[in-house]
């Protein structure tokens, strides 16, 4: 069979110089029984040696073989078998290779160009239910460096304004004005609220407010990516998924020994390719959200959604690559392994200059990801029937749990902000008392939050209102202070 040649070759009107447009490809990814794949995109063709490669986006492709087939198609073409080499969540990429030879440029040819803001670009792939190459409409690169991005193993994302993406096209490539590689497309930001924070959100009838403004992962870092998987005799993915989970759409991924699982109150973010009603992509939703935290007031903070976590039974990567938290990693295994019970993370706190700030858990992509920053840590709870605590630490969480009952009670009987935010606050010191993460406890934010002089306004609604309860919950905080003075920690 004589080797198919495609080259999109793209002359510069300025000058001489060439450059070489990726080819797209259409992806699927299923059960091999199946007759319909579940999950499609699209991706980039290259060679490397004498062997064709498929780059593409990791959610739309299914985290095996064995059982699980992949295949790839040109622009009206025949499907083409490949076997997944990896897939990484926590680059939001894959690596199939072809079961045949296809002529293609190499990685080497594909080499971007340093992206720019207002860069002008392109989006290439292949919608949903059609074998139709499709070209966005142009567009131009937001923000070239953005860490509003969910992959723990990136520094930063492409932001794109203007540009036409769709459910099918994550995985395709984004070109330049000279056709070169800018990035590889992955996740959409949905919702801009005017006058408020931009938010990420799945397409639904819900959503009023919506700008299609695309995620891509940068071109160079996803060419040396795949450098280096080819140089691996057996690459392993630091992060990863389980297909059965994939095709029921259930988010969980594994890294280091454990398996982590959300439980999604609000879905943030869609990918731009993948299963039946995904959103715009992949077979889950992966999310978003940088690592802004939504502060320590407000109802937001009370939605949080948990991470529950538990023993790696489907052998993934044993990698932890969050150094600076491994003894926390190894302590949750050993309660794992000892008592065979689940690890749940309340949600993550912030210690900043200004006190503890509480930051909501949107994603798993966001939850690895602001966990890599330096002052961040988990508030976690272990579920289990017995308890190792010390005589303190039992008190304290007695404390925490009591406070947190207390201040329930009054939050949903005051009506100004003012007193919402001091229980807003208090509300942070009791589930933290309550949790095995009391050690992040600081007195001399609760010495502030106390202090009735300080947060006047707050505290006199709480005393005129309901007198007897405030009274009882100041007695509570300083007793949980006073008994946080009496530990060494």
């Amino acid at each position: 069979m004589q080797p198919i040649k495609l080259l999109f070759i793209f002359a510069l009107l300025s000058n001489v110089v060439l450059a070489i447009t990726p080819i797209p490809v259409r992806v699927e990814s299923g059960l091999c029984e199946s007759t319909a794949f579940s999950q499609k995109g699209s991706g980039v063709l290259f060679n490397e040696g004498n062997a064709a490669y498929v780059l593409t986006s990791e959610h739309v492709v299914l985290h095996s073989n064995g059982e699980y087939c992949h295949r790839f198609y040109l622009e009206n073409g025949s499907p083409i078998e490949a076997r997944l080499v990896i897939a990484e969540y926590g680059n939001g990429l894959a690596l199939l290779k072809s079961a045949l030879f296809i002529s293609a440029p190499s990685l080497e040819e594909y080499s971007p160009r340093a992206i720019t803001n207002t860069l002008s670009v392109e989006v290439l792939g292949f919608p949903h239910s059609t074998a139709l190459l499709t070209r966005g409409n142009q567009g131009k690169v937001f923000i070239a460096k953005s860490s509003r991005q969910p992959f723990p193993l990136l520094a930063s994302v492409v932001e794109l304004s203007d540009a036409h993406g769709e459910f099918g096209m994550s995985g395709g490539p984004v070109v330049g004005e000279s056709g070169e590689l800018v990035g590889i497309l992955s996740h959409q930001y949905l919702k801009i609220v005017p006058g408020g924070k931009t938010i990420t959100q799945v397409f639904s009838k819900e959503t009023q407010v919506m700008e299609n403004g695309l995620v891509a992962i940068p071109g160079d870092e996803a060419i040396a990516w795949a450098r280096e998987i080819l140089k691996s005799s057996s690459p392993k993915a630091v992060y990863s998924r389980d297909p059965e989970e994939q095709l029921i759409r259930k988010e969980a991924v594994y890294v280091g020994g454990l398996r982590f699982e959300i439980q999604l109150v609000n879905p943030v973010a869609a990918p731009v390719g993948g299963g039946e009603g995904a959103g715009i992509g992949g077979g889950e939703g992966a999310g978003i959200g940088g690592g802004e935290g939504a502060g320590i007031g407000g109802e937001e903070n009370r939605k949080s959604s948990l991470v529950e976590i538990s023993l790696d039974l489907k052998r993934g990567s044993i990698l932890w690559p969050i150094s600076r938290l491994s003894q926390w990693q190894e302590r949750t295994l050993s309660e794992l392994r000892t008592r065979m019970k689940k690890v749940r993370v309340l949600f993550l706190v912030d210690k900043t200059a200004k006190g503890l700030v509480r930051l909501p858990v949107t994603s798993l992509g966001q939850f690895f990801t602001v966990l890599g920053n330096s002052t961040v840590s988990p508030v976690t709870q272990v579920e289990s029937e017995e308890t190792a605590l010390s005589k303190t630490s039992r008190e304290i969480n007695a404390l925490g749990v009591s406070i947190g009952e207390l201040e329930k009670e009054l939050y949903n009987q005051t009506l100004s902000s003012s007193s919402k935010l001091l229980l807003s606050e208090i509300s942070l010191i009791a589930t933290l008392s309550a949790s095995q993460d009391w050690l992040l406890l600081d007195i001399e934010s609760i010495n502030a939050m106390t202090d009735v002089s300080k947060n006047n306004l707050g505290w006199k609604e709480l005393f005129t209102t309901q007198f007897q309860k405030a009274v009882s919950l100041l007695e509570k905080l300083n007793a949980l202070k006073e008994k946080l003075k009496q530990t060494s920690y």
